[in-house]
């Protein structure tokens, strides 16, 4: 169908790179956990030293060994502890997700001079309660040995880290989203209510006329100046509105124009498959007020007489899912138009999703194309 793909072509959504305060590492729970991980891995690395070397023959008592072994264990735990710390403050400042591998590689490099350290400085200090060795005099299989736990530990340490990350950049993005929303619907309220205060004043205007002109006719202007106005209240929190509702409210804003100049614009209205009644509109939405928009710029821009009516037509196609505003044109001399109209009503379908709406212009037709939404 004609302008299907460009009129439903969404728009790939924005992430800016935003930098949130530093979170805590996790709930209660979560650290918990680390702390039952980080024990299980340091009483592991503990007795895999002790044992490969046959060194826990050498303590008094089973006690004594079990004491250094607790201390080596809440040692482990700060440091582990302060690595997770300075990953969520690296996080804070050089996201995961922005920075990539590299970012990553240059952490675990960190991590494992880290552990390194740690697990030499725990030889070194073995060697010296039982042989009076110098810490660097330890020889090749005990350096094979360092190697190894401190390879264990980094690669259980590395999954807690990827774990810390990713639910880091888990909540980046889901706040990231929800600040998008948050603006998206900020925006939206607010270009919505700057269609209210220009329909009033339009709708004023004629009702001054009237009460002028035909004071009788002025009463039932009034009254339904007040049904349109009670619908766009309604309306005003709401993000999308039933098209049968909104094309009801079309036809009574268009009965406030027709009261002033007659029947100098020729409306039509047209349902496509033909033959498909109102009822099987019933699901079909559309953004509030945005038909009312598209009247009111072709009254705005163009001249009507009762001797030259000028005709516009509605075309609600059930099955593509769009609704379309044709008319001829008839520019108005000394008319400026600046477009902020139109370019309201794309906006507002840009925050409601990402659609697109289509304006096309010829030399004697002006026509815009909306998209509608499912229920």
């Amino acid at each position: 169908m004609f302008g299907m793909n460009r009129l439903f072509r969404k728009q790939a959504p924005r992430y800016e790179k935003i930098r949130l305060s530093r979170a805590r590492s996790g709930n209660r729970y979560y650290t918990l956990l680390n702390v039952f991980l980080f024990t299980i891995v340091g009483f592991f690395s503990y007795y895999f030293i002790l044992f490969s070397t046959e060194w826990w023959q050498l303590f008094e008592s089973e006690h004594t060994m079990f004491l250094f072994g607790l201390g080596v264990v809440v040692s482990f735990n700060v440091l582990c502890g302060l690595i997770l710390w300075l990953n969520s403050v690296i996080n804070t400042h050089y996201p995961f997700a922005y920075q990539g591998v590299g970012r990553m590689f240059a952490f675990f490099i960190l991590v494992a001079g880290f552990l390194v350290f740690y697990h030499y400085s725990i030889y070194a200090l073995l060697l010296r309660i039982f042989h009076d060795t110098p810490d660097l005099n330890m020889g090749r299989e005990n350096w094979m040995r360092l190697a190894l736990i401190s390879l264990i530990d980094l690669l259980v340490l590395c999954l807690i880290l990827l774990n810390q990350s990713a639910r880091y950049t888990l909540r980046i993005y889901r706040e990231a989203e929800q600040l998008r929303q948050n603006r998206s619907q900020t925006e939206l309220r607010a270009l919505q209510a700057q269609l209210n205060p220009h329909f009033l004043f339009n709708s004023l205007n004629t009702l001054l006329s009237e009460i002028e002109y035909d004071p009788d006719n002025a009463k039932v202007f009034t009254t339904r100046l007040a049904e349109v106005y009670r619908y766009i209240l309604q309306v005003q929190d709401k993000e999308t509105v039933p098209l049968v509702d909104e094309m009801e409210f079309m036809r009574a804003y268009l009965y406030l124009h027709q009261v002033r100049i007659g029947h100098a614009l020729k409306f039509e209205t047209r349902i496509l498959p033909e033959g498909t009644p109102m009822y099987g509109l019933r699901d079909k939405r559309i953004l509030p007020l945005a038909l009312q928009l598209l009247v009111e710029n072709i009254l705005k821009h163009n001249t009507v007489s009762a001797r030259r009516p000028l005709s516009a037509v509605l075309t609600v196609d059930a099955a593509g899912n769009t609704v379309t505003v044709e008319n001829e044109i008839r520019l108005k001399k000394n008319v400026k138009s600046s477009g902020y109209g139109l370019k309201n009503l794309a906006e507002r379908y840009r925050l409601s999703g990402g659609y697109e709406m289509v304006v096309e212009r010829s030399v004697n037709k002006f026509k815009v194309r909306l998209p509608l939404f499912e229920d």
